[in-house]
């Protein structure tokens, strides 16, 4: 299947999206877009650890891009926490920047991220746009997929 597998990394503020060798964005809504939760209801990532992988839709999965070339869509990322896990979550600098882009913490210095090719050709980066209070522990942000196109550019078939 033609997917991106959505993973969070230790050791940084970063999501990386694998984008592999097969991924088509050629016909409109081929693909669909799910949703990705990162669970921090239990031990956060600090660095030392391994990697740890998104959950879609409340399992090990993947997130699909969506198809159209030109790129204008919101992926859903859903933070869900509890009050035990945040103060070890602030600890790490990932959470940190993933609590400040949610608006659960006040910024301390702008990030301003952007979706990038790294030279492994994976794209990073988080460009953060909204936040939207689901329930007493439940946050969606969402990531504006806009740069996507541009980071691409012709490398995808």
């Amino acid at each position: 299947m033609n997917q991106t597998t959505v993973s969070v990394v230790n050791g940084g503020p970063v999501v990386t999206f694998n984008i592999g060798t097969n991924i088509s964005l050629v016909n409109p809504g081929y693909y669909p877009v799910t949703v990705a939760i990162i669970d921090v209801t239990g031990a956060p990532i600090v660095r030392g650890q391994s990697s740890q992988t998104m959950k879609a839709n409340g399992s090990l999965s993947s997130v699909y891009l969506p198809s159209q070339r030109n790129v204008s869509v919101i992926l859903p990322i859903t933070v869900t926490y509890n009050a035990s896990s945040v103060a070890a979550a602030l600890a790490d600098p990932f959470w940190v920047d993933m609590l400040q882009a949610c608006g659960l913490v006040p910024f301390s210095t702008p990030r301003p991220l952007t979706f990038q090719y790294n030279t492994l050709g994976w794209l990073q980066g988080l460009d953060w746009v909204k936040v939207t209070r689901t329930g007493t522990l439940n946050y969606t942000c969402q990531i504006n997929a806009t740069d996507i196109t541009r980071a691409l550019g012709g490398r995808l078939i």
